[in-house]
Parts: C-alpha cells; structure tokens; sequence
C-alpha cells in the first residue's frame, strides 16, 4: 500500500480497528465472545500499535519553482529538527512575505502539526486543535488535514480519550 493514503481509507481502517479492538477488550460476556470467535480475523493494529503519525511523510521539501519555496523549505527543516526556537519567526516571514504562494496551505498545516509536536498538555493540545480547526475551514478540501487529524487523533489514543480520537 502506497504510504499516502487518502482521508476516506484512513479513516474506514482507523474506524475499523478502533471497533475490533474496543469490541475484543470490552467483550466480558461470553455470547459476545462467541459472536467475535465466529467473526474472528486477524487485526494487527490489536497486537501492535497504530501508527497515526504520519506528518513526516508528508510534510518533506519542495523543489517545484514557486513562490517562497525556499523559505518554505526552511520551515520544513526547522519541523524535521524541531528548531521549535526559529519556527515561529520563520513562519511569520513567509506569511507575512508571500501572502499569495500556493504554499500558504501547506505552511498553516505545517504550523498546526508544529504546535501539536510541542503540546505538553491539555491546554496546549486545545489551542492547536482549535488552531487546526480554524485551518480547515480556511482548507477544507486540502490533503494535509487528515494528517493533522491523524496526529491529534493519534495523541487523544495515547491518553485514554477514545471519543475525542474517534470524534476526528
């Protein structure tokens, strides 16, 4: 399988595994059991953990000829190395300098996962949830918002909050 996957296959095995997994771990009831024996296919993401961060793959160096995208290229290495330090400014000036780039879209997704990487805890997780929200509406048909997603799904998993995972 190809490693960009669309939002629609990501979500349905997201989905899927979620249900398998919290079916096999809530099924104290032995006619459950029976049901789930019956039905029973192996699920690896029960045995391994899922693997929702996907932000690496996709927020990589540009080389096509557009506006900024040497400066956008310099935001990606500052992500790849978490120079949280430099981040902000950088992104401010290839805002602030290429307001028309098409890679506006991709340096407001790039800014969201960047704060959902440095979030410690629930406040911070929050706001760059709100900020994410705040960006789909600005792009509500872009290809990184499942990224995004994915990644906020992926921390709400690891603290327990299986609604707020499964809400995404």
């Amino acid at each position: 399988m190809s490693s960009h996957r669309t939002y629609g296959s990501l979500c349905y095995h997201f989905v899927v595994t979620c249900v398998f997994c919290v079916a096999s771990l809530a099924s104290a009831d032995t006619a459950i059991r029976q049901v789930l024996r019956s039905i029973d296919a192996p699920q690896p993401a029960c045995i391994e953990p899922m693997r929702l961060r996907v932000a690496p793959e996709y927020f990589v160096g540009v080389a096509n000829d557009l506006p900024g995208v040497k400066d956008y290229n310099q935001l990606v290495t500052d992500y790849q190395k978490k120079n949280w330090s430099a981040f902000p400014a950088e992104l401010k000036r290839f805002r602030r300098d290429f307001e028309t780039s098409p890679l506006q879209e991709a340096a407001m997704f790039l800014q969201v996962e960047s704060q959902l990487e440095q979030a410690s805890d629930d406040e911070s997780i929050k706001a760059a949830e709100k900020s994410m929200r705040e960006t789909l509406l600005l792009y509500p048909k872009s290809v990184l918002g499942p990224v995004v997603s994915a990644t906020l799904a992926d921390y709400w998993l690891s603290t327990g909050n299986f609604e707020r995972s499964l809400s995404l």
